[in-house]
């Protein structure tokens, strides 16, 4: 199943959403964006990166992954 995320669901104003095949793939591509979109590097800290996982969802679920 597909795994996505979005900024909004993080409360960024950011239409933004990455998909993937697994969670690793998604916060790998969701990394990127925020610094190069946002200038945030979530892979320098543990907390917003894992903050970042925990808003990975299913896709067409809604539900966390």
């Amino acid at each position: 199943m597909t795994k996505s995320f979005e900024c909004k669901h993080a409360g960024v104003q950011c239409n933004a959403k990455v998909t993937g095949e697994t969670e690793d793939e998604v916060l790998e591509k969701a990394v990127e964006h925020a610094k190069k979109r946002h200038g945030i590097d979530l892979s320098r800290s543990k907390t917003l990166a894992g903050y970042a996982r925990s808003l990975i969802r299913d896709e067409g679920s809604g539900k966390a992954a």
